[in-house]
C-alpha cells in the first residue's frame, strides 16, 4: 500500500509524528511519502492509495494553509478508491480538539472523498505508546 502524507508544521511536532508514523508504516512493508504543505503545494493523489493530512490544531481549527490546500483537492473521480485520513496534533488532549476537523471533512465530502478516519495526538511525542496509538489509528486506513 502506498500513502502519501501532507503535512503543515509550525514547531515542527506534526512533522516528528509523521515522521515516526512513517517509520512504523514501512516496518510493516507499506511506502509513505511525506511533502510539507506550503502555499504553492499541489494536491497529488495519483499513484497513492491513501492521504493523510497532518497539521497542528490552532484555536480548535486547522491553519489557514490546510484549508487552502484541501480546497485544492481534485474532485473524486468515479470509482476512485482513494481514502483520507485527518491527523491533528496538539499541546493538550482537549475533546474541543477534535471539532478542528469538521470543516475540513466538509470540504472533502462536497468533493466526494470521504475522511476515513482522523486522530488527535498530543505533543510533544515521547512515548512509544503514543506513538503506537498513532500507529494503530492510522491502521484503520488499510482497513477501511
Amino acid at each position: 500500500m502506498r500513502a502519501i502524507a501532507y503535512y503543515f508544521t509550525g514547531t515542527g511536532n506534526t512533522k516528528r509524528v509523521l515522521e515516526k508514523l512513517k517509520a512504523e508504516w514501512e516496518r510493516r512493508g507499506h511506502e509513505m511519502t511525506l511533502v510539507r504543505i506550503l502555499s504553492d503545494t499541489v494536491p497529488v493523489f495519483e499513484g497513492y492509495d491513501r492521504m493523510i493530512v497532518g497539521y497542528p490544531v490552532h484555536g480548535f481549527n486547522a491553519p489557514a494553509p490546510v484549508f487552502k490546500f484541501l480546497k485544492d483537492v481534485p474532485f473524486r473521480t468515479e470509482g476512485a478508491s482513494e481514502k483520507v485520513f485527518l491527523l491533528r496534533t496538539s499541546g493538550e488532549p482537549l475533546s474541543l480538539n477534535h471539532a478542528s476537523g469538521i470543516a475540513l471533512e466538509r470540504i472533502l465530502k462536497k468533493k466526494g472523498i470521504p475522511s476515513s478516519a482522523s486522530s488527535l495526538t498530543s505533543c510533544p511525542i515521547t512515548s512509544s505508546s503514543a506513538i503506537r496509538t498513532a500507529w494503530l489509528h492510522a491502521w484503520k486506513l488499510r482497513a477501511i
